[in-house]
């Protein structure tokens, strides 16, 4: 395997380290010519050995074909070199027809990119980074086997190797495929038979081999710590190993030492290697330790070369000085050549170097922080929870597992402690009630009673077993029937009652453990975290989870939360809220929906310095209980220094056709600024044709609106925009924007098909910014009907004037008796006078008509000799008027806008004096008025008829 450069372990270094390895990046290598090489298939563990040979020889063969149908899928630029097959431990080399290549063993520890498994179901491929991203492996039943093809697989590689998430929106394959980087140094040489000799090796799976190193300077006698150290080694070599597992006991300070060698752990063996653990008269004098000289000793007289399944558990003070960088980067070549996994439990007196949480997140196991306190069970109780923490994964399918279900303090001021806990159903084999104590002849428990859910007393007990004093563990002594003989699935009370004391308060721990039957489908919590790269110098943190009961994904938790503990540089420690993990795919934290892998994202850092989280799991099935497991831990440096988060993605777009086919109305609810937490202030409309033009945000899509909105997370908006585009299928999306200009991913992508526009008057499309007005419906109505009623109103008018006009007394003709019509040479062309009534046109009336309340148009017309047309307009009358005037006085009173001259004036009742009839007077014709005046009756003085 090829040695890793050294890595410059600074803080920030250190995270970006972590976020790529700690979720067991696939070690496949791709060569110059497209080969891959040492691809991982591993067949699980709970696969037996019936069929075995079958099952192998028909992996083999579509191992073998899938070879060329990549090199043809991707038009010749790669292939399948080689492949390590990992087998179950339990399978024979003659029954199965293998033969096994001990060469490949260390592969072996390293993640699968294949599993096969009893899963029901087709072949799936896990994804938890998104599009364009590696998934997390490639998941075969094993039933698939008899009839799975080479196509099959390589669609699934594809999918898996660079990220092609054909349900995620994601951008074309062929794009993902040309810029993803395993091609960029790869160079083909149209050498068609160069996939046909692809290689398939058989390893089987090591057993676990345990390496305990323990730390011996003279700062581990610093608060006592040795002393519980010391127990919590006797309590993992007596009681924890499973009986399969071996274990060699390793000591160091500036030098390393084997107390003793690797072994099976196994009836008297047990004992022997509890022995070996070094006293407190064995610690060394002075704090200078080699922890170099630890692997190197590990390696070299431990190990012996065959590093296969080696995990050493390392306790150590880790000071912040223990491990130079050059030791650093040595022991790292170490772990990662050799395919070691290391655990670290760290007991510190003071700040503890990083690197001991870095090395076991990075190959495969795990990290424990146990703080220092003036109560001995608050390290003890840690130490003995981690140790029993890091041999759950390890331990094989057929060991029984043991884990602490409940426990809680007690402190010896009180007489009484009362508790709960509930047996999962699940578990039940060999539940064990105890507790620690500072001093097992001091002890002070009184008695012991439990009560099952029916009410049944198990009780009191009031002798306390020695079997575990060695460890400062107490158990009541049951004599008869077992309280937890049948406890599968049911809640559990217990009382416990002390004796008073008068010495110094101490405190207690009361533990319940509980074993799985190896039987029944396990739990399995496993997680990890990533960096986001949003920010130029910090990157933001996600969490992941993957959930499985046995070979199930575990779907639709009912809650899944990670907690996260910070310790500060200078040794305080926090605890930031919890954090709500989903499992929804929509993109923001979790890549696909219904995964069974859960995802939240930290968006808060109060501090630098380490932070470590714990998941917590309630299932939702009928008579599981919840579930507490570690989770990663990582270091900070530096905090972020702007707002670099996006606003979350919109889901719930929707977008309906309206304004006769004019406009679109779009509604969603609002992200918030920082994912879904504040508040964003812009929001983007864009389409297009091709729906990747919206997927690929290095695309320039064409931008529909922009709305300039202030919105919190969780408001629903509404929002109408003009889309004068018809006859074409359109995909639309918007994306937000917060005030810091964040850009969100693109939201939900909607269809729509817009016919030719409906003539109709046009929809007023309000601005964007302003919400719809719902009353523009109204507002036509009322324009409308206001526009026929004034229509009406004027009709109504015209038949009232066309009614009075008719009605009025003509005015007589002042031409000779014989002629009834009156003529005129320079009347127009199209222009007629007519009598309708030729009995009369001769007479001139006795009285001139009444003219009060009549218009001065109307006054205008009543002097005429003839009746115009009805459609006639003001200025034809007038002007017709002026033509056939017969008078011969000097003005005219008909034409408006001249004065009234002197021998014509328009009288005005009660104004004029001597008019007083309000009459019009001809000149010449009416007797006794021949000024040609308008006399008002009673008002004009001398016309008093």
């Amino acid at each position: 395997m090829e040695l890793i450069k050294a890595p410059s372990f600074t803080m920030f270094s250190l995270l970006v380290i972590l976020t790529k390895l700690c979720d067991f990046t696939s070690g496949v290598t791709i060569s110059p010519d497209g080969g891959y090489s040492d691809v991982i298939v591993r067949i699980d563990a709970s696969i037996p050995t019936v069929n075995c040979s079958d099952r192998l020889r028909n992996l083999k063969t579509i191992l073998s074909n899938s070879s060329s149908s990549l090199l043809t899928s991707l038009s010749g630029r790669a292939y399948f070199h080689s492949f390590i097959i990992i087998v179950p431990h339990t399978w024979d080399e003659d029954l199965c027809q293998f033969t096994e290549d001990r060469d490949s063993a260390v592969a072996a520890t390293r993640a699968a990119d294949i599993v096969i498994d009893e899963h029901d179901g087709d072949p799936y491929v896990e994804h938890s980074r998104g599009c364009g991203y590696p998934g997390d492996g490639i998941f075969l039943s094993v039933d698939s086997l008899d009839w799975l093809d080479s196509t099959a697989l390589v669609s699934a590689w594809i999918e898996y190797r660079y990220g092609v998430i054909r349900s995620a929106g994601c951008r074309p394959v062929h794009q993902i495929i040309r810029d993803h980087p395993d091609f960029t140094e790869v160079v083909t040489d149209n050498e068609p038979h160069r996939a046909s000799m692809a290689d398939i090796r058989v390893v089987r799976q090591p057993l676990a081999r345990y390496v305990l190193a323990i730390e011996t300077t003279a700062s581990m006698m610093v608060g006592d710590a040795w002393k519980w150290v010391n127990k919590a080694a006797q309590k993992l070599i007596r009681y924890d190993l499973p009986a399969s597992s071996s274990l060699a006991v390793v000591s160091y300070n500036n030098a390393s030492k084997v107390e003793h060698p690797m072994e099976r752990v196994d009836g008297p063996a047990r004992e022997r290697m509890a022995d070996t653990v070094p006293g407190k008269y064995q610690l060394a004098g002075h704090n200078v330790r080699c922890v170099v000289c630890l692997f190197q000793n590990i390696l070299h007289q431990v190990l012996k070369g065959d590093t296969a399944g080696a995990h050493i558990i390392l306790l150590t003070r880790g000071g912040q000085h223990s491990a130079s960088l050059t030791d650093q980067q040595i022991i790292s070549e170490y772990v990662h050549q050799y395919g070691i996994k290391v655990s670290t439990i760290i007991i510190p007196t003071g700040n503890h170097l990083p690197f001991y949480d870095q090395i076991a997140q990075t190959s495969g196991g795990q990290s424990f922080l146990v703080r220092s306190s003036p109560e001995p069970m608050d390290v003890y109780f840690p130490i003995v929870t981690s140790m029993q923490r890091i041999l759950w994964p390890d331990s094989s399918s057929s060991a029984l597992k043991t884990e602490t279900i409940h426990h809680q303090e007690h402190f010896t001021s009180r007489n009484t402690t009362e508790g709960t806990f509930y047996i999962d159903k699940y578990l039940g084999k060999n539940t064990v009630f105890g507790i620690y104590v500072a001093d097992p002849e001091e002890h002070l428990i009184k008695s012991v009673t439990f009560q099952d859910e029916d009410g049944t007393l198990y009780g009191p007990y009031k002798k306390m077993s020695a079997s575990y004093d060695l460890i400062n563990f107490k158990t009541p002594n049951i004599v008869g029937e077992q309280p937890f003989g049948v406890a599968a699935g049911r809640r559990w009370k217990y009382r416990v009652e002390w004796f008073a004391s008068s010495k110094k308060m101490a405190k207690t721990i009361l533990s319940v453990t509980s074993g799985v039957d190896p039987g029944e489908e396990q739990l399995v919590v496993s997680s990890w975290v990533a960096g986001i790269g949003w920010c130029d110098a910090f990157q933001h943190v996600r969490v992941l989870a993957r959930m499985r009961r046995g070979n199930r994904r575990v779907v639709g938790a009912r809650s899944v939360i990670a907690s996260i503990e910070v310790e500060m540089e200078n040794g305080t420690v926090i605890s930031l809220p919890p954090l709500e993990m989903v499992d929804d795919g929509e993109g923001d934290s979790d890549m696909i929906h219904g995964d069974g892998i859960y995802s939240a994202t930290i968006l808060e850092y109060p501090a630098t310095g380490r932070y470590s989280l714990t998941i917590h799991v309630d299932e939702a099935e009928e008579a599981t209980a919840a579930k507490t497991a570690p989770g990663p831990v990582f270091h900070l440096s530096s905090l972020p220094e702007e707002d670099c988060v996006p606003p979350a993605r919109v889901r719930d777009l929707e977008i309906t056709v309206t304004g006769g086919n004019r406009s679109i109305l779009a509604t969603w609810t609002s992200p918030g600024g920082d994912l879904d937490q504040g508040s964003v202030d812009r929001f983007t409309v864009v389409y297009s044709v091709d729906v990747s033009d919206l997927l690929d945000e290095a695309a320039e899509a064409k931008v529909l609106a922009t709305l300039d909105r202030q919105a919190v997370a969780g408001d629903s908006l509404v929002q109408e925009i003009e889309f004068p585009f018809s006859n074409q299928l359109w995909h639309i999306g918007l994306y937000a924007r917060d005030g810091e200009g964040n850009r969100g991913r693109m939201s939900n992508i909607q269809q729509v098909f817009i016919p030719e526009p409906v003539t109709s008057a046009p929809v007023q499309v309000h601005r964007l910014g302003q919400i719809p007005n719902t009353s523009s419906d109204w507002f036509i109505i009322i324009i409308i009907s206001s526009a026929l009623g004034g229509i009406l109103m004027l009709s109504l008018l015209c038949v009232i004037f066309i009614c009075i006009t008719s009605k009025k007394q003509k005015t007589p003709s002042i031409t000779s008796e014989n002629n009834c019509h009156y003529s005129n040479d320079k009347a127009s062309p199209d222009f007629s006078i007519f009598q309708s009534d030729s009995s009369s046109c001769c007479q001139t009336p006795s009285t001139p008509p009444n003219m009060q309340g009549v218009t001065d148009l109307q006054q205008i017309l009543a002097g005429q000799r003839a009746a115009w047309p009805v459609y006639w307009s003001a200025e034809q009358i007038l002007g017709r008027s002026e033509s056939e005037s017969s008078y011969e006085q000097e003005d005219s009173y008909q034409v408006f806008g001249l004065p009234p001259s002197p021998g014509g004036r328009i009288v005005t009742p009660g104004v004029d004096e001597g008019y007083d009839d309000g009459r019009i007077v001809t000149p010449g014709v009416d007797e006794g008025y021949d000024d040609g005046r308008i006399v008002t009756p009673g008002v004009d003085e001398g016309y008093d008829d």
